[in-house]
């Protein structure tokens, strides 16, 4: 598949990929906000969902990348988690 038929680049991919992860990221920091309000049964298997959708996506992502041959595109490590900030308590 030649990169012309959906007219992306390394770079686009790259910014798509960005997108992606600000949508994950904000679903993992709704579910930690939630965390205080809703039992752990609950929100148990939505973080395991978002955490499944994530590599959904990562796998997609490098998937894409390599069916319009964008060889030296690579997936961020930070794409396939969080990027929120860690507790250093």
């Amino acid at each position: 598949m030649s990169t012309d038929i959906l007219g992306l680049r390394g770079q686009d991919l790259e910014s798509l990929a960005e997108h992606w992860q600000r949508a994950l990221d904000a679903g993992d920091r709704a579910l930690r906000a939630a965390a205080g309000s809703l039992p752990s049964s609950y929100l148990g298997p939505h973080r395991r969902a978002l955490l499944q959708e994530r590599r959904y996506t990562a796998d997609l992502l490098v998937r894409l990348a390599r069916e319009l041959g964008i060889r030296s595109w690579q997936l961020r490590k930070s794409t396939a988690g969080p990027t929120t900030a860690r507790s250093t308590s």
